[in-house]
């Protein structure tokens, strides 16, 4: 928001008796006029006679604030303040100045005592309760900043205006609490209102891609880049949106234009480090990560995926010294210090520093945590619904009406918690010639969400109650076009999505004869492998404390027994435990389970070649090995509290 404004004339308070008026009012005509040199030189003359002079001050500071010489301004407007302590607009720009600083708590009080010095006017001013939102919002108090924006929004609409930046930012917000249909509707009102605007589009195509609507993200960044033809960043967000829906080579394309664009441009390098790491490039990967490193020392995703790598003594050390020097940076964003924290976890557990490596994963989680809004009875109330809808009799009444044709696309369907095995589990599988291997697809949920209206973009169980078998079978026939339209060279193709486990009734009334293979693994080594990863993927904010993730194991549990006892003899139980000790034996019984012949590639899972978007990229391109199994018991001590909800001695 742009700096507050006044009219010393209508601010007996600040009348002041000599004789500088004339060269107040002088300079914020100029001021006004955006002719700043002259606003200034009026502004000094006022002091010359009068040091203390209030407007002065604090005028001089926003100028010092607009040419962002932020530690001037700050001074500046606080003496403004001493002179006169109830003056609502040096407290204004004071909060927008602590703001620019990255002090957004400083910000919040002065925001919220300008509004508190004004609360007897009349209504609170919209512009301040935006900009008190902007604070709230940067230290990741989403629902309060929700609230101060939706509130500037309806004042200055009552006032007949309206404010699209606040409407975008509302958006963003929207799409933080994980609310993508709001978010899109917010962002929507911002564009009506200003259209071609580049900062709303930029949001909305994030927004788009978000909301899994991935075809119309691409289109929207390719309408910006016809106006925008040089912008590194546009090409790198559309670049993440290809590489995303598997275009990775016309992701490499724009990742390369954004570098040739601007080569110190350290995000287009650590995306397509990303895209290369995906692609089994590992070398590639590496050097870009690197940098990335080079021209942001702190940019604590790339130190993320460097920690990844990492497999040797010397190289973990010379990791973990970048890394302490980049922590140990004065006021570090706690975006970056999470990311950083989860890289000196990976690193210091590389070293089998166990306990110092828990204390950075916990202060990791700690600080995830508090920037998300995760509430657990929204999602118990979700888990306890899918029960009551899905019970046998009315599964069977709303089988979709088509059966699968014989030369229809076979969806085989991986589920479980994260870090199971999924992973290595779709791997083996991709290794057969006729197994298509699509990785983690949103698609089925999308399909859910476009026919079934759901509750806070969760619960959809209200709708299901409802649903005909019409609906059902205009849920499977979506899904099957949206895994057409990915060309499978194959049939068979894997959808690798673990939190699918949700919508296992579904999937029956879907496709009542699809193959269904649930990885599980050891509670407190899937729990643990959760709690020290960051997920890109959203869905996943029950992770980032241990009694939540505690807990949200054990509804998953409790659900998976439900499916077992109403949907009997639908899904093959995978052990990752089993599969790493009795590689042969058990990856004959996956294939087995869909109803395919056996292949030796299966054998040779490592050196199978495709895109890999998850965490356990790296791993599953190594011959299998069993070294995670048990890995639990070196963090036995900082995982009590899971221990004890789960009830494992």
């Amino acid at each position: 928001m742009s700096p507050q404004t006044e009219d010393p004339t209508n601010n007996n308070m600040l009348k002041n008796s000599s004789g500088s008026e004339a060269l107040v009012d002088e300079g914020l005509k100029q001021h006004s006029r955006g002719n700043l040199a002259e606003a200034e030189n009026s502004y000094k003359r006022v002091l010359a006679q009068d040091p203390l002079h209030p407007i002065a001050l604090h005028y001089l500071g926003v100028i010092a604030l607009q040419a962002n010489n932020l530690n001037l301004a700050v001074d500046l407007i606080q003496r403004a303040i001493q002179q006169s302590p109830e003056y609502v607009e040096a407290y204004s720009n004071l909060g927008n100045a602590y703001q620019a600083q990255g002090k957004f708590k400083e910000a919040i009080d002065c925001f919220e005592t300008t509004l508190m010095l004004t609360k007897n006017s009349g209504l609170p001013n919209p512009e301040v309760l935006a900009n008190l939102g902007n604070a709230y919002a940067q230290i990741a108090v989403f629902d309060i900043a929700l609230e101060h924006y939706e509130k500037a929004i309806a004042i200055a609409k009552a006032q007949g205006r309206e404010l699209p930046e606040v409407h975008r930012n509302l958006a963003n917000t929207y799409l933080q609490l994980g609310l993508t249909t709001k978010a899109l509707a917010s962002i929507n009102q911002a564009n009506r209102v200003q259209q071609n605007n580049l900062a709303i589009q930029l949001t909305m195509s994030n927004i788009l891609h978000e909301a899994g609507r991935h075809d119309d993200a691409v289109s929207c960044y390719l309408d910006i880049l016809k106006r925008h033809p040089n912008s590194p960043q546009i090409h790198t967000n559309l670049g993440n949106v290809l590489r995303y829906i598997g275009q990775i080579n016309e992701a490499l394309t724009h990742y390369n234009m954004a570098i040739e664009i601007d080569r110190t441009f350290d995000e287009a390098f650590y995306n397509r480090a990303v895209a290369h790491m995906e692609n089994g490039d590992m070398e590639e990967s590496k050097a870009d990560a690197n940098r990335a490193i080079e021209l942001n020392p702190l940019y604590g995703k790339a130190h993320g995926l460097l920690a990844g790598f990492a497999d040797s003594p010397a190289s973990l050390n010379t990791s973990l010294s970048a890394l302490q020097s980049a922590f140990a940076q004065q006021d570090l964003a706690a975006k970056e210090k999470t990311y950083l924290a989860f890289a000196l976890g990976k690193t210091l557990e590389g070293l089998e520093q166990y306990d110092k490596a828990f204390a950075y994963y916990r202060l990791a989680n700690t600080l995830k945590r508090k920037s998300i809004k995760f509430n657990t009875t929204r999602e118990a109330s979700f888990f306890v619904n899918l029960k009551q809808v899905t019970e046998p009799k009315k599964l069977k009444n709303l089988t979709r009406l088509q059966p699968l044709e014989r030369a229809e696309i076979t969806p085989i369907f991986i589920i479980g918690m994260p870090r199971s095995g999924t992973t290595l589990v779709e791997q083996i599988l991709a290794s057969h010639p006729e197994i298509h291997a699509a990785g983690e697809l949103s698609y089925f949920p999308e399909c859910i969400s476009a026919e079934l209206a759901t509750v806070n973009d969760i619960d959809y169980t209200a709708a299901l109650g409802q649903a005909t078998p019409e609906s059902i079978s205009r849920i499977a026939q979506n899904y099957l076009k949206k895994l057409a339209a990915l060309k499978p060279e194959s049939r068979y193709v894997t959808d690798k999505l673990p939190m699918n486990f949700l919508h296992l009734g579904l999937i029956k009334m879907t496709f009542p004869n699809a193959t269904i293979i649930h990885c599980q693994r050891h509670p407190l080594d899937t729990c643990l492998s959760i709690y020290k990863n960051l997920f890109v993927a959203r869905g996943h904010n029950y992770s980032y404390d241990l009694t939540e993730l505690g807990t949200f194991y054990a509804a998953y549990k409790d659900l998976m027994a439900f499916w077992r006892e109403s949907l009997p003899n639908f899904v093959y139980e995978s052990s990752y435990e089993k599969l790493v000790q009795e590689q042969e034996q058990e990856s004959r019984k996956l294939i087995d389970a869909c109803g395919l012949d056996w292949h030796s590639n299966c054998l040779d899972f490592h050196n199978t070649k495709r895109r890999i978007l998850t965490l356990s990229a790296t791993q599953v391109r190594k011959p299998m090995y069993n070294k995670s199994v048990g890995f639990w018991r070196n963090y036995q001590r900082g995982l009590a509290p899971l221990i004890e909800i789960l009830g494992i001695e």
